[in-house]
């Protein structure tokens, strides 16, 4: 196989489905895991890292932590309802759509990913299990847009002999 020919360098749609399914549930397991992990870590403590009770303002952390998670659901939702059309819109092939929404939906899964770990580590800080609702929501949203074949002839408007390329 010559270097021009690599299996990435000619994607079908199938394929890069195949990717973006893998991308995001590695996302949202890690996520996930991390979760778990710092609960765990958390029943084994006698009390948490940063005593809560003791700061000025006792619900800072909370306070940014839910913040940011509204900021990144907020973006991540704005900047895919104004990207997504004009993907849609763009006369381009399958694989070329499918490229395009790939990129859309790395950037969806970042700006929820990154609030919902600094969700996480605020828990690990701080021992407040409330601060996991917003990781749950973060999390919720990154499972919504988990790719499907389905879901993907819908929003990229394929037709039928473009979404046989799925099969």
């Amino acid at each position: 196989m010559s270097l021009q020919q690599t299996p990435l360098s000619n994607p079908t749609p199938k394929g890069q489905l195949k990717a973006m399914r893998i991308f995001c549930i590695a996302l949202v397991t890690g996520v996930v895991l991390f979760a778990i992990i710092v609960t765990a870590l958390l029943q084994s403590f006698k009390e948490p890292l940063i005593k809560v009770a003791e700061l000025p303002d006792r619900n800072l952390f909370l306070y940014v932590a839910a913040g940011l998670g509204l900021l990144g659901l907020v973006m991540a939702f704005r900047i895919y309802s104004r990207k997504l059309p004009v993907i849609q819109n763009s006369g381009q092939k399958l694989t070329d759509k499918m490229s395009a929404y790939q990129r859309l939906l790395i950037i969806f899964l970042a700006l929820c990913e990154g609030p919902a770990l600094f969700s996480v580590i605020v828990l690990f800080l701080t021992s407040r299990y409330e601060v996991l609702g917003i990781t749950v929501v973060l999390v919720a949203a990154m499972v919504s847009k988990l790719p499907t074949r389905s879901k993907l002839v819908t929003l990229l408007q394929a037709d039928m002999n473009e979404a046989q390329q799925f099969d």
